[in-house]
């Protein structure tokens, strides 16, 4: 490989450029192979976030937020399966959104049932 500042042939895994002491960043140093990061699952996050939200007050909107948690979690799950990224998140998300659909789903039935009590 060659240093990035003079472009002198230097050895790989070296941490300084032995010509004019410039230090290799860690991609240079190692295996490009090996310092990929695999790729993002836009899925499985969106799934995550909308679980945390649907469970801390998304009912409100008659249990879309958590819904849409667990859409998009299964979504993530399945791309997980593909790109073998994000599938810790993606199984969070789906527990997440299916406890805050749980909670807002009993939540409104509550609120339905009082409701129907009052007009009898």
């Amino acid at each position: 490989m060659q240093c990035k500042k003079c472009g002198k042939t230097i050895k790989n895994g070296a941490n300084v450029c032995p010509y004019c002491k410039t230090p290799v960043t860690r991609y240079e140093a190692g295996n490009s192979a090996s310092n990929t990061v695999p790729p993002l699952n836009g899925f499985a996050i969106a799934g995550f976030v909308l679980g945390l939200v649907g469970l801390l007050g998304g009912g409100y909107f008659f249990c879309i937020i958590p819904l849409l948690g667990e859409i998009f979690s299964a979504l993530g799950l399945k791309k997980a399966r593909e790109t073998d990224s994000g599938r810790k998140i993606a199984k969070r998300g789906l527990i997440i959104s299916a406890i805050g659909l749980a909670v807002w789903l009993a939540f409104w039935l509550y609120i339905g049932i009082t409701f129907i009590i009052m007009l009898v």
